[in-house]
């Protein structure tokens, strides 16, 4: 009933009532196993998955790491049930930084010179 208005003798009232917060939990370790693990875990204790990022990383649909609320969480932070957290997956590409590059232009300009050799060699 509204606050304020009459019930009638011998009758039942039922009362919700909601949690200002709720208890706080563990976060597991999900780093580097496949979303699909990841989130029946992160489900099963009680959070929710906010928003899916996708990186370079060899691993496809691998968690590289995950996020609350703009900061990366670390295994065992505890953060209230219900709380959503944001996943980093891998994208299957392999993230090659500058100095592989380097490595792999010298090698192909390497292995272009000995076989511009041979031939000339001939």
């Amino acid at each position: 009933p509204e606050p304020g208005t009459k019930v009638k003798k011998n009758r039942k009232i039922y009362l919700t009532i909601n949690p200002t917060g709720y208890r706080k939990v563990s976060v597991p370790s999900v780093v580097r196993n496949t979303f699909r693990q990841a989130k029946s875990t992160i489900e099963a204790i009680g959070f929710q998955v906010g928003k899916i990022k996708y990186v370079d990383d060899l691993g496809k649909d691998e968690v590289v790491n995950i996020m609350f609320k703009g900061d990366t969480l670390k295994t065992g932070v505890r953060l209230e049930l219900k709380s959503e957290i944001d996943f980093i997956l891998g994208n299957g590409k392999k993230k090659v930084n500058k100095s592989e590059e380097d490595v792999i232009s010298n090698k192909d300009k390497d292995l272009v010179n000995d076989i511009m050799n041979q031939l000339g060699g001939r």
